[in-house]
């Protein structure tokens, strides 16, 4: 059997608005709890304004039971 992945993998967590890329991070191998915290914390956080409404709307299982992860700016 082939190996699927050729070479290393790399995992990309991005945050859009509806007008721009707000904030990119990419890892190496597979996204973890840890990662994403550090994305959150370093990368998206940062570049919420005032009244900003983050979701992650990615994960399957969130999208199956119609719940989100939610995060709002307020300062």
């Amino acid at each position: 059997m082939k190996p699927f992945y050729r070479g290393s993998k790399v995992t990309l967590v991005g945050a859009i608005t509806q007008d721009k890329v707000l904030a990119l991070m990419t890892i190496d191998g597979s996204l973890d709890t840890a990662a994403f915290k550090v994305f959150i914390d370093h990368f998206l956080v940062p570049k919420l304004w005032p009244g900003a409404v983050a979701l992650d709307l990615i994960n399957p299982k969130h999208l199956r039971i119609g719940f989100a992860h939610c995060c709002y700016c307020t300062s």
